[in-house]
């Protein structure tokens, strides 16, 4: 699927005057201000409508840890997100039932995992570890700001809320499970072969 968005984005880095005509690239001389200024409102406007999309986060190989309970765990709890973020959309008040039995899914299943991937770094007495737990400790407070969210119907919509939710989670997924797990899964399979 072509996100528009992104290639508008594209576009109002080179600048176009106000009647669409292509004038030249950013290194060109300085241009009138109500020029930037438009095209300014551009990108603002780009961006803003691209962050009301809510993010589907998706498994791949280049997620995988190498350890086969703990990448089974990911793809579990990658279904999951998409999951409560999906049942967000149905609106406040047809899904606030799904919406709440999937964030307490969601919540009990991420302990029951960051529980099994400390196990794993105590006993191999991965370096990292505290540092690693940290960001677990992070995502478990994070959570716990969102159900807070969702439980308050009259502060909070559950719109902008799953936009934030699924641009935050696929943020940290991608990067924790990219970085710290694997570094951890490399660490573990290294220690585990001696």
């Amino acid at each position: 699927m072509v996100n528009y968005y992104v290639i508008l984005l594209n576009l109002a880095a080179s600048t176009i005057d106000v009647s669409n005509n292509f004038i030249g690239f950013p290194c060109h001389p300085p241009l009138h201000s109500s020029m930037l200024v438009w095209n300014y409102a551009i990108i603002r406007n780009a961006y803003n409508r691209y962050k009301e999309q809510p993010v589907e986060i998706e498994w791949n190989e280049s997620l995988a840890t190498g350890i086969e309970e703990i990448d089974d765990q990911h793809k579990k709890l990658i279904a999951k997100i998409n999951d409560l973020i999906e049942s967000m959309g149905k609106g406040q008040e047809k899904g606030k039932e799904t919406v709440l039995d999937t964030f307490a899914f969601l919540e009990d299943y991420v302990y029951v995992h960051f529980k099994t991937e400390e196990n794993y770094m105590n006993r191999s007495k991965y370096p990292d570890y505290q540092s690693h737990k940290g960001k677990h400790d992070e995502l478990i407070m994070y959570l716990r700001s969102v159900k807070e969210k969702i439980t308050d119907q009259e502060r909070t919509s559950y719109l902008g809320l799953r936009s934030d939710m699924s641009h935050t989670l696929y943020t940290w997924l991608t990067n924790h499970i990219g970085k710290m797990d694997k570094n951890m899964g490399e660490y573990l399979l290294k220690r585990w072969q001696k």
